[in-house]
């Protein structure tokens, strides 16, 4: 969405303040742009510089970032729900802002100024399967943020079992269908809620987006295989509730 460059309007320090269950040790951003949050990881929630794992999908912004901080950790991936499928990577118009794996929706609509002009070919990968890659361990790094146009919902199925070993997600979202195929902040809700996440904060902008902050109020134990297929048969059941033809009114 159209950002403007303004960084998250969560006050976050404040936030997990009251509601959080332990200290950020480190924070992994999906969808890094240009670093806008740095300040608020850094010097309001004190995470140091090596523990801030930037990732983004566009090469060329991820270069951008590599030449400008060369102390940051930053990473070129297209954090999916599955490793390994070519898809076509949509530039926009904004500066990269909005772009996206999806098509746009009512995107149009609400930021008629914004447009794709471009498009490139790229190979995504699951966020554990990076995170391996290059050698790093998700129990450093226990604040994940994701603000990746629509494809929110791709990245933490991808996730799965992982979201675990995570105390707080901040996530952009929506009510309405901005891009083609996004999840609704409901349907965000109902799918971290399996894994214990619990919405705590909340700023929507007057164009039906935003960002949601959730804390996991569950253990750290991770359920066995067939508990977590259990999940994934009942999300599959929120799912079909959610486009039954008496829901969609």
């Amino acid at each position: 969405m159209v950002i403007n460059f303004v960084i998250s309007m969560i006050p976050l320090a404040k936030t997990i303040r009251v509601h959080g269950r332990a200290p950020v040790r480190g924070v992994i951003h999906v969808g890094a742009h240009l670093g806008q949050e740095f300040g608020q990881y850094h010097e309001d929630l004190l995470v140091p510089v090596e523990r801030i794992i930037w990732i983004e999908a566009d090469p060329d912004t991820a270069q951008c970032i590599s030449a400008a901080h060369r102390d940051w950790r930053v990473i070129q991936a297209v954090i999916a729900e599955h490793d390994d499928e070519e898809i076509i990577f949509n530039v926009a118009s904004n500066g990269g802002q909005s772009s996206s794996i999806l098509p746009l929706g009512t995107h149009m609509v609400r930021h008629p100024g914004v447009h794709f002009v471009g498009e490139r070919i790229l190979q995504t990968a699951q966020l554990g399967t990076v995170l391996q890659a290059h050698s790093l361990q998700l129990s450093d790094y226990n604040l994940i943020t994701m603000d990746i146009q629509g494809a929110e919902m791709k990245a933490l199925r991808g996730m799965g079992a992982l979201l675990y070993s995570v105390d707080y997600l901040l996530l952009e979202v929506t009510t309405e269908e901005l891009y083609v195929g996004c999840s609704r902040i409901e349907e965000i809700d109902a799918f971290v809620h399996l894994f214990g996440f619990v919405r705590v904060a909340t700023h929507m902008t007057e164009n039906n987006w935003g960002d949601a902050f959730y804390v996991r109020r569950g253990s750290q134990t991770i359920p066995p295989a067939r508990e977590l297929r259990a999940l994934e048969r009942k999300w599959g059941h929120l799912m079909a509730m959610r486009s039954a033809p008496s829901l969609r009114s």
